[in-house]
């Protein structure tokens, strides 16, 4: 086995373990489906001047959430922008964010949204927010409707171009605002596809699922599954980043819904996919910024 792929399973195994007592949809997997949450999520998004950090109130089939978005930079108005998603299990939230792009970055003439998906404050809340499926598709829709209302504001005051990014988590809801939006110019999703029921329940991921969604395999892909929204959409905007070696993502079955053109595919696995910055780098300012000229 390729050390790529044996660090991604000595990691899970470690996750597996601290989290045995927080394991995902360990109280139930009856949810509405990904559309339905998405059709019925409603955010207060704020009309005052200072968006520098923001705490959202958004109103979703499970109850009120809280999601958050950060400007990390703003060069001026009218620069390129991109609106960059967390993992799963960061601990903080922007912590990927600011390990890919650190502070001497911002000689960059790029402008940088950092998204906090909602039971994020802190790592206990994450760990209650997965108790059930409905809550943790709550998640999802969340995130893509303030990505939504952040493409929204960025575009209305004059932004050259937006981008949409993440990693692992992330990047499957960069996909999922392509599927059901598209309003960015861009769209890079990192180490994720179209199918979160896969990564969920065929891959070393599945450690850190419950008895109950191991033995609710339909209902979990019915509810989560986007693979024929994402298909029929025009997809020449999406540039995914996938890793040879990933044993949490299955490149050969998340790779055979994008355009093979468009996929950059590195030889790593999933953490240490994560952990090679300059390529992630790079491929985030693709045509958004020639990091090469630095």
């Amino acid at each position: 086995m390729n050390i790529n792929s044996k660090i991604d399973l000595l990691s899970i195994s470690s996750d597996a373990f601290f989290m045995k007592k927080s394991l995902y949809f360990r109280e139930g997997v009856e949810s509405s489906n990904l559309k339905e949450h998405l059709s019925n999520t409603v955010i207060d998004f704020p009309k005052d001047n200072d968006k520098r950090f923001s705490e959202i109130r958004a109103k979703t089939l499970v109850g009120e959430v809280i999601p958050a978005f950060r400007i990390a930079q703003w060069k001026a108005d009218n620069y390129p922008t991109i609106i960059y998603h967390h993992g799963a299990l960061e601990e903080a939230y922007d912590h990927s964010f600011q390990r890919i792009f650190p502070t001497q970055m911002v000689r960059i003439p790029v402008n940088f949204i950092v998204v906090r998906s909602p039971y994020y404050e802190k790592s206990r809340d994450f760990k209650s927010g997965i108790r059930n499926l409905d809550n943790y598709t709550a998640l999802l829709a969340t995130s893509t409707e303030l990505i939504e209302h952040l493409v929204t504001m960025v575009k209305g005051i004059g932004s050259k171009s937006v981008t949409v990014a993440g990693s692992d988590m992330g990047g499957f809801i960069s996909n999922i605002h392509h599927t059901y939006f598209n309003s960015a110019d861009y769209y890079k999703p990192c180490l994720a596809g179209t199918s979160i029921d896969d990564a969920f329940l065929n891959t070393a991921y599945s450690k850190l699922m419950s008895p109950m969604a191991l033995n609710n395999k339909k209902k979990i892909r019915e509810v989560l599954n986007f693979e024929e929204d994402f298909s029929i959409v025009d997809n020449s905007n999406v540039y995914p980043l996938l890793a040879r070696h990933d044993q949490f993502i299955d490149m050969d079955r998340q790779k055979k819904f994008y355009k093979n053109e468009n996929v950059t595919i590195i030889d790593k696995g999933h953490i240490t996919g994560a952990m090679s910055l300059r390529p992630l780098r790079q491929h985030i300012l693709k045509f958004v910024y020639d990091y090469g000229k630095e």
